[in-house]
């Protein structure tokens, strides 16, 4: 990190500058790249089929390909960012809980009806709720932390939307044997992600660049960002 003059970093400790890192969603994906064992202990589980999860009281199932397709198809702010509802958690919920995305049996618009209720059950506090499916739908890309960040044409980083997963889900059926519907409904989206990851491994041109991050180039990450956001404060209140 670079040299603060005593001013600077008085600033810098401050209530203001603090409340910017804490929302600042680069350095939140940054602080979830760094080596979690029970995270990591979890994901292998569920690949082996061998977890179950819980929102609070809640049972909920792996997030699928097709629920976070269809999830993405109803855009749900867990996938397309914004502003969290109680509804909107509801129906992610609701979502989670279906032991296949097949067995709902109400029509689209029914949708709230159906689902109204489940925040409840979880008894949780609205906002941590909504942060631990947050967590869920990121955790289930974590595999993906293994391979170099990627960029689109314009530089800006890789979304995974709805047709992402549907690529993800016939890659995997091709790599696993297994056939597209059950990759899509069956398989947890870090099944496909870590075999996605496999894929890359044997056929990329990049292979020997799949890793997973050392805790020092998180942390040069890290510190690299707090000084980017630092520096823009800086110019701002000095």
């Amino acid at each position: 990190m670079r040299n603060y003059t005593v001013r600077e970093l008085t600033l810098l400790s401050g209530e203001e500058f603090n409340s910017i890192l804490a929302k600042d969603e680069i350095l939140a994906e940054l602080e979830k790249q760094k080596y979690d064992p029970a995270k990591e202990r979890n994901i292998l589980l569920e690949v082996l089929g061998m977890v179950s999860y819980r929102i609070g009281k809640l049972p909920i199932q792996p997030l699928t390909a097709a629920k976070f397709a269809f999830l993405s198809m109803l855009e749900s702010p867990f996938i397309h960012g914004g502003e969290c509802t109680m509804a909107d958690l509801d129906l992610a919920l609701y979502i989670l809980s279906l032991p296949d995305l097949r067995s709902l049996e109400c029509e689209i618009p029914a949708l709230p009806a159906a689902a109204s209720g489940f925040a409840e059950a979880a008894a949780l506090p609205l906002r941590e709720a909504i942060e631990d499916v947050k967590e869920l739908f990121s955790t289930a890309f974590h595999f993906l932390s293994l391979l170099p960040e990627e960029k689109s044409k314009g530089g800006e980083k890789v979304e995974y939307d709805a047709l992402w997963v549907m690529f993800l889900a016939s890659l995997a059926a091709r790599e696993s044997g297994m056939d597209l519907i059950t990759c899509m409904h069956s398989m947890s989206l870090s099944s496909l992600c870590a075999l996605y990851v496999n894929y890359c491994k044997r056929e990329s041109t990049f292979a020997d660049s799949i890793h997973r991050r050392l805790p020092e180039e998180v942390q040069s990450a890290i510190d690299a960002r707090v000084d980017l956001l630092a520096v823009e404060f800086l110019k701002n209140n000095v």
